[in-house]
């Protein structure tokens, strides 16, 4: 079965949400920071896994966009990178994390 922008686009808002809860429980530890039960591991795991979540959105977002019809033209002119070659080398990684994340709620595809 072949995947749609929207599946692509649904894994990018999946993938957004789970980095704002990551970013809020590492702020959240953060203000906590003097507790003796965390420890900047704890803040630190949870910015790390924001961050991936983050890339894997983006890459989900960038790659339901292309195939709803934007050019890499338009995605790098939209994130700010000089060329399109530019873009597709810079986001290569995030795109094979959003395809991860889409293959782990849609393993039928």
């Amino acid at each position: 079965m072949a995947t749609t922008p929207q599946d692509w686009r649904v894994t990018a808002t999946e993938q957004a949400r789970r980095a704002i809860a990551e970013l809020g429980c590492a702020l959240d530890d953060a203000a906590d920071a003097d507790s003796p039960v965390l420890s900047i591991a704890d803040v630190l795991g949870h910015m790390w896994r924001a961050a991936r979540a983050a890339d894997a959105a983006v890459g989900a977002l960038v790659v339901a966009e292309l195939r709803a019809g934007m050019s890499w033209a338009e995605v790098a002119g939209a994130l700010g990178f000089g060329t399109a070659d530019e873009a597709r080398q810079a986001l290569a990684p995030a795109m094979a994390a959003g395809e991860r994340r889409l293959r782990d709620r849609l393993p039928h595809v």
